[in-house]
């Protein structure tokens, strides 16, 4: 597909910037690397402000690549927010792929998943809190239950409840968004039950759990003293609050090891399992009460300049994509894209392309909103004396390569192209 005679996979992803996106492209990449396969990942932003044509925007790039010409496919169909999205590309993927598939996170009876063993991990968190906190309450801020992890870790929550013989009624379990503007609808909900004030609420993921906590202190409950929060994922936020998230550990890492494993044996023509999981670890910090409070803020101020760089790369990018709304001609991106690439890090190749009528409708003669032949409007990319350069070539070449041909790019450049 790339042009350079290696196996090539597909990582199909939304909202790339977050925790697990971001490190799960990492670590396959590495993995990619190491084994000599190409990676290209398909990434949206996500779903903004209800605008019709940007989901229709958002939605087309299914229809870039030749998922005919992909020798692997991994799929984090539970991160698309696009209503109907994940289900297209799911089509798309169905009609066209002749290889190995791979759903992370989610069960898809179609390919094969890569899961984590969550039931296990909440049961275990249950255990803790009642052994080691002695909480005799909790309540539970669960999740969409069409989501496959989120179903086993409420499932297994709602088991070890009953099996430890703490007092349980499903009214415990509240149904919530995954998402940090759910804290004040849920600790309405937690309070206003008839039952004592909770010793603790477990959360199902991380970012309910961080609003959770914030909305407990708004209104002057201390956590852990007074009621215990944790969550799950262990996203990099969870240790970047105060109190510390006592949360589950689901390495991205890992799934990224398994996802490229699974594509090797599948090459070596190994029979594969449907299904395969992978370990996680329970944290226990601050938000239950484990944590010193001087180790937890010497860990968060690592964290945070950690983070420092990430926060920059975030604000480069949305500086580009305001400017870029304001041009209205080609002619002022060369100074905006070359700005763009030498302030981020790690950046060494910006292409931006385009179809050559610039026309992206579907209709009955067209099947793709993509011509077979694209046009590379734009390529930036450091010359020699490490100076940002930024030529307009305007030149052809065939989508199914993704990117112009390493050949082209050299007669037009007169560069080796890496």
């Amino acid at each position: 597909m790339l042009n350079n005679r290696k196996k090539t996979i597909g990582v199909f992803v939304c909202k790339l910037p977050e925790y697990f996106q971001r490190t799960l492209c990492g670590a396959l990449a590495d993995e990619a690397v190491a084994n000599g396969y190409n990676l290209v990942v398909f990434s949206t932003f996500g779903e903004y402000d209800n605008n019709h044509d940007y989901v229709e925007g958002e939605s087309n790039c299914l229809y870039i690549p030749n998922y005919d010409e992909l020798d692997g496919i991994i799929l984090c169909l539970d991160v698309f927010d696009i209503p109907g999205m994940a289900g297209k590309l799911i089509e798309q993927v169905k009609e066209k792929a002749h290889c190995p598939v791979i759903s992370i996170r989610q069960k898809r009876d179609e390919f094969i998943s890569v899961l984590s063993d969550d039931k296990k991990a909440i049961m275990a968190m249950v255990d803790h809190l009642i052994d080691e906190h002695n909480a005799k309450r909790i309540y539970y801020l669960s999740g969409p239950s069409y989501m496959h992890d989120i179903r086993m870790r409420e499932d297994g929550f709602r088991e070890r409840m009953k099996s430890r013989g703490v007092a349980f009624r499903e009214e415990y379990i509240f149904m919530g968004n995954l998402w940090y503007n759910i804290g004040k609808e849920a600790v309405d909900y937690f309070l206003s039950l008839d039952d004592e004030r909770p010793d603790a609420i477990l959360c199902a993921n991380d970012y309910m759990a961080i609003s959770v906590c914030e909305e407990l202190c708004d209104r002057g409950f201390r956590v852990p003293e007074d009621i215990i929060v944790t969550g799950f994922d262990d996203v990099e936020e969870a240790r970047d609050i105060y109190p510390m998230l006592t949360t589950v550990e689901a390495c991205p890492e890992n799934f990224a090891r398994c996802a490229m494993e699974i594509i090797k044996k599948a090459e070596r023509g190994e029979k594969l399992e449907k299904q395969y999981y992978i370990s996680t670890q329970n944290q226990y910090r601050n938000s239950c009460g484990c944590k010193e409070a001087e180790e937890a803020k010497q860990i968060f101020r690592k964290q945070f300049k950690k983070n420092q760089r990430l926060v920059h790369l975030y604000k480069q990018n949305m500086f580009m994509v305001f400017r870029m709304e304001g041009i209205r001609d080609y002619q002022g991106l060369p100074d905006l894209v070359g700005k763009f690439v030498e302030g981020n890090t790690g950046v060494s190749d910006f292409y931006i392309c385009l179809n050559p009528d610039e026309k992206y409708e579907l209709d009955d003669s067209r099947k793709s909103p993509y011509e077979d032949e694209m046009e590379m409007l734009l390529h930036a990319y450091y010359g020699k004396k490490m100076s940002i350069e930024v030529p307009m070539p305007q030149r052809l070449f065939k989508r199914k390569n993704l990117l112009p041909a390493d050949e082209v790019i050299c007669s037009l450049l007169g560069r080796q192209v890496k």
